[in-house]
């Protein structure tokens, strides 16, 4: 994306690209620079672990892994409720007060149309705009913030590419009838909708195949991608036998009528009847071929398994301990998928306490992160969308059925380092189109920069910065004193940008 509002602006201000190398260069946990490996100009530095020293260490520590960044009262919150009553409270998030949410999402008049509507609307534009707009808003303003990273993590696990017909009308539906009422159930219960939904029998081409001829897309990535794994322990001759226990599971065509468009529905004349031996199992034909199927993955040491990993990944580190995947592996089996339980036993683990610095922000988490600390509200379907397409991670926007990645190497090359900062910059500045903060206007004399610093640390970090990067910020904050900074920007405004820099704020 070209940058449209402010980039030739920044580039006025003297000294900026110095302290945005020199940031960069900062290690993000504020350890002696001198023991670290010197990083290419304008890179992210690698993760590692940050000790966690007490609870308000490690309050912030789990904040940050299951808020899409924590506000300011969401740490007070924490606090006052201690770690475990506010874990709880986010594994129950219908007590939450969703009513400032409501209203926002009752802006979106296609958030609740059946496919055929949205198809007889003629507005393709508008259905995508407020698809994304929508998950954008339960991100950033949603009080169950848990549950929201659970309904993202689930919407990349099942990963449909929204945006080509028909699957534009039925992405909507997969998300509030499969994804969401699941996001923190059971896994069975979730793959077995997911295999009924219309949305991810059109994306994987299941909606077409009929004996004698079945199509293999939704049998490969079933047992590849939604459950087993890889290494799962199938063969080709499984898939073969998996694509035809789903024969006849298709979706009604948006010219039928009785209520069938856009809908499940089992077509006995194209479903192979005769019998079939998948993983190690007899089906018999018929229905019930696939139903049978999806008990046997759901039962499997194999997907708990993978699904541990896939969890302890998004919660721990790119590869996570194996100790901790064999536990939640065994929540899984013990419980029969039920994701809370998994949660808490990650949550509560001595792994996850001493996983802080870990994880890196993917792009959509560094985006919504710096929406939320900065109190920014306004028009999220347009600009912002901009933005995330820039960054590489705009929802619902990744065309193949395994997801977005969820490791740091993925998200670390320069321009992405770029584009993470002149969104920073431009949201502080409040340069971006229908978007405003509520950040400190007024500029301050040279003997207060420190405080600001600290000040603005807290509020968008949750802590102060090390000393490294705080040195540098307020070196170059001296150095702007009586400057007339352009397009009207205020001082704190830049700084907050640039605290949005520091890689301390990557940090998930």
């Amino acid at each position: 994306m070209s940058d449209p509002f402010s980039r030739r602006e920044f580039l006025r201000i003297s000294g900026l690209s110095g302290v945005l190398a020199a940031l960069a260069a900062c290690n993000p946990l504020g350890a002696n620079p001198e023991s670290s490996t010197p990083l290419p100009t304008g890179s992210t530095p690698a993760p590692t672990a940050l000790p966690v020293r007490d609870e308000a260490d490690l309050i912030l520590h789990t904040l940050r892994r299951t808020t899409f960044g924590p506000t300011a009262q969401e740490l007070t919150d924490a606090r006052q409720l201690g770690l475990e009553g506010w874990i709880e409270q986010q594994l129950a998030p219908s007590a939450l007060d969703h009513s400032d949410l409501e209203q926002r999402l009752a802006d979106f008049d296609t958030l609740k149309l059946s496919p055929t509507e949205l198809l007889g609307l003629n507005q393709n534009g508008l259905v995508a705009r407020e698809l994304i707009a929508a998950a954008l808003t339960r991100q950033i303003f949603s009080p169950a913030q848990l549950y929201e990273g659970m309904v993202d993590f689930w919407t990349n696990h099942f990963n449909i590419h929204a945006f080509s017909q028909p699957v534009l009308f039925l992405k909507g539906q997969d998300d509030r009838e499969v994804i969401r009422p699941h996001a923190l159930g059971k896994f069975p219960d979730l793959l077995r909708a997911s295999a009924h939904s219309p949305a991810m029998l059109v994306y994987l081409d299941n909606a077409r195949s009929q004996q004698p001829s079945p199509n293999e897309n939704y049998a490969r990535e079933l047992l590849e991608l939604h459950s087993l794994g890889v290494d799962g322990g199938y063969t080709h001759t499984d898939i073969e036998a998996v694509a035809r226990a789903f024969t006849g599971w298709t979706v009604g065509t948006f010219r039928q009528s009785a209520g069938q468009a856009g809908q499940f529905v089992y077509r006995p004349a194209w479903h192979d009847e005769d019998p079939k031996r998948a993983l190690g199992q007899e089906l018999p034909g018929g229905k019930g071929d696939g139903d049978q199927v999806l008990d046997i993955l759901a039962e499997h040491p194999s997907t708990a398994r993978f699904i541990a990993t896939k969890l302890c990944a998004r919660f721990v580190a790119d590869v996570p301990p194996g100790s901790l995947v064999a536990r939640v592996a065994d929540s899984y089996l013990q419980t029969g998928g039920d994701v809370p339980t998994m949660l808490r036993t990650i949550l509560y683990s001595e792994e996850f306490a001493a996983s802080a610095g870990l994880k890196l922000k993917r792009p959509l988490e560094f985006a919504v992160s710096a929406i939320r600390v900065t109190g920014a509200d306004g028009r999220l379907d347009r600009v912002f969308r901009l933005y995330l397409e820039a960054l590489g991670q705009s929802p619902y926007g990744w065309p193949g059925p395994d997801g977005y990645p969820d490791y740091a190497a993925a998200w670390t090359s320069t321009s992405q380092s770029l584009h993470r900062w002149n969104l920073a910059l431009t949201l502080t500045s409040n340069l971006m189109p229908g978007i405003s903060t509520q950040l400190p206007g007024p500029a301050y004399s040279a003997s207060e920069l420190p405080n600001v610093i600290d000040e603005l640390g807290q509020a968008l970090l949750g802590t102060v910065l090390p000393e490294q990067p705080r040195a540098i910020l307020i070196e170059f904050a001296g150095s702007l004193q009586g400057t007339d900074l352009p397009d009207g920007i205020q001082l704190p405004d830049l700084l907050a940008g640039l605290v949005l820099c520091t890689p301390h704020f990557q940090i998930r």
